[in-house]
């Protein structure tokens, strides 16, 4: 199963090069998780104009304020999403069948770099509550903390520290460790990816 990820910083203006992108000769992904979709928390689109022939679509209440996730999911995958009773607001939680009847938990999560604490401690403890949940686990997005050395595990920061914590406990372990995109002054692009986005993920 091929996932990809990124923080897209606006959809709408770069949906016919996502198009474009999946449709590359190398392998076709089978899930697509995208945040910040929407510019600077406004949002006046259909959401029917970013659907994707072969792509069922999930997504958050992107009318609320907040900067949207979307998850892209090929149509011959079962997929349900689900919604837990927490107050952090920023996911898209699915689950996926994969083979031998079993199941992935697949969570794309956005974290703004200024959250509240109290919202920073209910990220932990959504995380939390996914990780109680049966099947394989995949966690996916930007958490905006960028004061972890992730060769070390190691922080100088309160919030940090609960973060690294709520991984370890639950066994999750970090796999990307170099930045992926510097952000200068070209224009952004679908498939250059971002500084400190996180893949984590734990298997059951």
């Amino acid at each position: 199963m091929l996932c990809i990820y990124t923080n897209v910083d606006c959809l709408p203006n770069k949906i016919q090069e996502l198009k474009c992108f999946i449709n590359l000769p190398e392998k076709v992904p089978d899930i697509i998780a995208l945040t910040e979709i929407k510019y600077k928390n406004k949002w006046h689109v259909n959401t029917a104009e970013l659907n994707i022939d072969g792509y069922n679509l999930f997504s958050n209440n992107l009318w609320e304020q907040n900067r949207g996730i979307i998850i892209y999911v090929k149509q011959d995958l079962n997929c349900k999403q689900v919604f837990l009773n927490n107050s952090f607001m920023e996911y898209v939680l699915l689950e996926i069948e994969t083979d031998l009847n079993k199941v992935m938990q697949v969570a794309t999560i956005y974290r703004s770099p200024n959250s509240s604490f109290e919202n920073s401690l209910n990220m932990c403890s959504l995380i939390d509550h996914i990780c109680s949940r049966s099947g394989y686990k995949l966690f996916l997005g930007d958490f905006n903390f960028h004061n972890i050395n992730w060769n070390t595990w190691n922080t100088v920061g309160h919030l940090e520290r609960k973060f690294i914590d709520t991984l370890q406990k639950n066994y999750l372990q970090q796999h990307i460790y170099s930045p992926t995109r510097a952000r200068g002054s070209a224009t952004q692009h679908f498939t250059r990816l971002n500084h400190n986005r996180r893949v984590i993920y734990r298997r059951h």
